[in-house]
């Protein structure tokens, strides 16, 4: 009796312990304020002047700052990185070689779209 007992005990403690560290558990990790965060990879760059990249990925990190790397046909990799700020909910500033640009942005799932002019970048993450 006793031991039926204890193990009806233990079992409760067991249960009321896993849901109390079930609930504690952090939901993965997202900042709506800051819905560029992440790594994109270029599907497709109208009025691209750099027709020998064979990919190309952006990852735009919490700190503002960010990274463009670029893979050519020999397989050669060039790396840019800048800083960006985020204007409003459709504008961002990226600061590319020797200036900052502004871009219109939008995201749609997962395909980020910046437009500068007629340069039209879509990424995916």
């Amino acid at each position: 009796m006793k031991t039926v007992r204890l193990l009806v005990v233990l079992s409760l403690m067991i249960a009321v312990s896993l849901f109390i560290f079930a609930c504690s558990a952090k939901p993965a990790a997202s900042n709506p304020s800051n819905p560029l965060v992440g790594t994109w990879k270029l599907v497709q760059a109208a009025d691209s002047v750099n027709t020998d990249t064979v990919s190309e990925t952006w990852e735009f990190h919490e700190d503002g700052t960010y990274v463009q790397s670029r893979k050519d046909i020999s397989f050669n990799t060039v790396s840019v990185d800048g800083t960006y700020k985020i204007l409003d909910e459709t504008h961002v500033e990226i600061d590319v070689p020797d200036k900052n640009q502004a871009f219109e942005y939008s995201i749609s799932g997962n395909e980020l779209t910046l437009t500068s002019g007629t340069t039209v970048t879509t990424l995916e993450k």
